[in-house]
């Protein structure tokens, strides 16, 4: 019997034993993914949540298993090479899925619990590709050419759950919900990223929300704990709550920062809600440089936040950081580069550093390759050194990238992977994430605008001229 069939069998008496157990298994909160891919080149299958490592399996003859203790219900992405799979998991999710050719989703078949939602979003990956337009092109078209294409796309999209609920009427419908909110928060985020471009442009344009920002918005709230499982939920508070520290001004010397947090106290009612949008305020001040007002900023924080993780994240950074005399942190990182040898903070004093922090797994950081050479074009006279710092956890996976895409700057490693200290300093919850650092070796941004946004190239000019 050959390894595949075997490793086919072993699934299939796990499935059925497992099934036949779950009503006395005292521990149900196992996630399962497994499967076959066509192609036997990939070393790697990685599980990422939103951009965050999860956990990763050797693929064997083609064959892959995973096992995620305790994973928490969301919408993950299975990565196998340069293909991210988007999956939804929950804790007792068993699925298997066989992929036959990594050019098509049409070939991803899903067996197991869990296939039905999965086999949606696996279609819902298909009509994307067919239909999403290409935002990037779309920011500096006028406010009523944004919103035509911005609403069609919408329309479009809730098109395309409807005819797809016409043909399976077997998908949970609470996953519906969920859908239709995710069409709902995305069209809203462009809208709110729209904004954003004609507002840091300096110019008083036509923009979608004022000061009431989403009042006007049938459907929205920043109160439902249940869609935090959504990414474009999470993304509509963190961009909510950043405009409303922009907007908060004190007269007694209080931050920002400080005003936000409480606008949450005294406004936001629900738990999960509150931890949440405090975590990013905090983050998003220390990420900043923090203050001489740390001590209460972080008073203020574990008065609202009771979540034991969030808490603990904050906790380290502020262990970790090494504010100077004026606020900024230190940087602090290292890895090797492709020939083994080190590369450090020290060693690259005296330059401006654009810190592109990243994996080989992650989507977002493929589609950037080619807009980050783009941007270290346009500064190859300037004293700007371009390095790209990976927390892959398989050298050979981050050799293969390099190998296959080619990107230029300085290229190293941080072989402690996802554990890395740099993740842990900077707060650093998914990949990839931007730092732009003076010649003297402090942070000028711990989270500066990605390649694909003008904005840092005003940063980059500035600093150059100032330091």
């Amino acid at each position: 019997m050959n390894r595949f069939r075997l490793c086919f069998l072993l699934f299939l008496v796990y499935m059925v034993y497992g099934c036949s157990q779950r009503q006395d298994s005292p521990d149900q909160d196992i996630t399962v993914i497994s499967g076959h891919v066509a192609s036997t080149d990939d070393q790697l299958a990685i599980l990422s949540l939103e951009n965050s490592f999860v956990a990763s399996t050797e693929i064997e003859d083609g064959m892959f298993f995973l096992e995620v203790p305790k994973a928490r219900s969301g919408y993950y992405a299975l990565s196998v090479a340069d293909r991210q799979i988007p999956l939804f998991v929950a804790p007792d999710f068993h699925v298997n899925l066989a992929l036959n050719n990594r050019s098509d989703t049409h070939s991803i078949r899903f067996q197991g619990r869990g296939k039905e939602v999965n086999q949606y979003l696996s279609a819902e990956a298909d009509f994307k590709s067919n239909n999403e337009p290409d935002w990037d092109t779309l920011w500096d078209q006028s406010k009523k050419e944004f919103s035509d294409r911005n609403n069609r796309y919408r329309i479009k999209s809730e098109a395309f759950l409807d005819n797809y609920l016409a043909r399976n009427s077997n998908l949970d419908p609470r996953f519906i919900e969920r859908e239709r909110a995710r069409i709902l928060y995305a069209w809203v985020n462009r809208m709110m990223v729209f904004d954003d471009r004609v507002l840091a442009g300096g110019v008083d344009g036509d923009v979608f929300m004022g000061k009431g920002l989403f009042d006007f918005i049938p459907g929205v709230s920043m109160e439902d704990p249940d869609l935090l499982l959504l990414p474009e939920y999470k993304e509509f508070l963190k961009k909510v709550i950043h405009r409303l520290s922009k907007q908060e001004s004190s007269q007694d010397g209080q931050s920002q920062y400080a005003l936000t947090l409480d606008f949450i106290d005294q406004e936001i009612f629900e738990e999960e809600i509150r931890n949440f949008l405090a975590f990013q305020v905090m983050k998003e001040y220390l990420q900043n440089g923090g203050d001489e007002q740390v001590e209460m900023m972080n008073e203020r924080f574990r008065a609202i936040c009771k979540d034991g993780g969030m808490l603990a994240e904050i906790r380290k950074a502020l262990e970790y950081a090494m504010p100077s005399k004026d606020g900024r942190q230190v940087a602090q990182f290292s890895g090797t580069d492709i020939l083994g040898s080190p590369v450090t903070v020290e060693s690259l004093r005296g330059h401006i550093v654009y810190l592109d922090v990243w994996a080989s797994w992650c989507q977002g950081c493929i589609k950037n390759v080619a807009v980050l050479d783009s941007l270290r074009t346009q500064f190859r006279s300037e004293d700007v050194l371009f390095v790209s710092l990976s927390l892959d956890e398989d050298p050979m996976a981050w050799r293969s990238f390099l190998s296959k895409y080619a990107p230029g700057g300085i290229q190293i490693l941080d072989k402690t992977g996802w554990n890395s200290k740099v993740r842990t300093r900077y707060l650093i919850e998914s990949v990839p994430r931007y730092m732009l650092i003076d010649r003297k070796g402090m942070i000028v941004n711990s989270d500066a605008p990605p390649p694909s946004n003008p904005e840092i190239i005003h940063q980059i000019k500035a600093l150059l001229e100032t330091s």
